[in-house]
């Protein structure tokens, strides 16, 4: 693998217009050299959301309509996404700086893992942190069942894992 392999971020969304600036530009403001494809797979969303990512139509790839939710969204994302490391966000959290750049670091540390997951800030409509959640060493199915579950909004998954359970297409 590359130092820094390509990543897709899919974002699932649905009337999140209050948050999903914030998340884009979570991504979009990442110090990576990699390549970073952003994608969007809106649920029809009748609040701004549309109009927010309209403002960044050239730097993402986005669509808005509806679907049969959260696993919908996700999969239609997934058969658009090209990245050597895939993730998923919500459309209301977003990444703190210097998250990508770790990834990589991680995934080159441990070229062995299928995973890596880091930790999470939980926070208030305030953006008031109300508890954080980490983990370090080796996620094991012990860990995840008795330490700590990895966070789905910090966690990048190479593609080759994915594509031997099925989950996407090899590309």
């Amino acid at each position: 693998m590359q130092e820094f392999p390509s990543l897709s971020i899919i974002i699932p969304s649905w009337n999140q217009g209050r948050f999903i600036e914030r998340t884009l530009l979570s991504i979009l403001r990442q110090d990576y050299p990699g390549i970073v494809q952003v994608i969007v797979s809106d649920g029809g969303s009748t609040d701004e959301t549309v109009e927010i990512l309209k403002k960044y139509d050239d730097q993402l790839i986005w669509w808005s309509a509806r679907d049969k939710g959260f696993v919908d969204a996700v999969t239609k994302g997934l058969a658009k996404a090209t990245g050597e490391i895939l993730a998923i966000q919500s459309s209301d959290d977003y990444y703190l700086p210097g998250a990508f750049r770790r990834m990589a670091e991680a995934f080159q540390h441990h070229p062995e893992a299928g995973f890596i997951s880091g930790g999470e800030y939980g926070i208030d409509l305030h953006d008031k942190v109300e508890y954080a959640n980490s983990f370090t060493g080796p996620i094991t199915p012990h860990s995840i069942l008795f330490q700590f579950v990895p966070p789905q909004h910090a966690t990048f998954v190479r593609r080759s894992v994915l594509e031997r359970t099925g989950v996407c297409e090899p590309k």
